[in-house]
């Protein structure tokens, strides 16, 4: 977007609180992240991708497997690692670095 573009986005929304124009709301709703096919272009077996980016193994097979969704949380989680892996899993291993108490919740069976 180049300035211009820019300035007259402001000016629009700048309208739009003075209530001199109404603007149109559009909801983005992404399509669900396929988890397995995630995971195999990532090289990456259940396991490997479980602990690269804390998510309980369990939970990662029954997505997989189609006996549950991931919730919004999860299905964010599950589009920030599709567009950059590296970033979340070195965010996710600083995280479990700084927090030397971390450990996954075990869900019971």
């Amino acid at each position: 977007m180049d300035v211009q573009a820019m300035i007259r986005a402001i000016e629009e929304v700048g309208r739009h609180i003075r209530g001199e124009v109404q603007l149109e709301t559009v909801e983005i709703i992404p399509s669900p992240v396929n988890v397995g096919d995630l995971r195999e272009s990532l090289g990456l077996s259940q396991a490997e991708f479980s602990s690269r980016f804390g998510i309980r193994l369990d939970s990662l097979q029954r997505w997989e497997s189609g006996a549950a969704v991931p919730n919004w949380y999860e299905e964010t989680l599950l589009w920030n690692i599709l567009q950059n892996p590296q970033y979340v899993a070195q965010e996710f291993e600083e995280y479990r670095r700084t927090q030397p108490l971390y450990k996954p919740k075990s869900r019971p069976a």
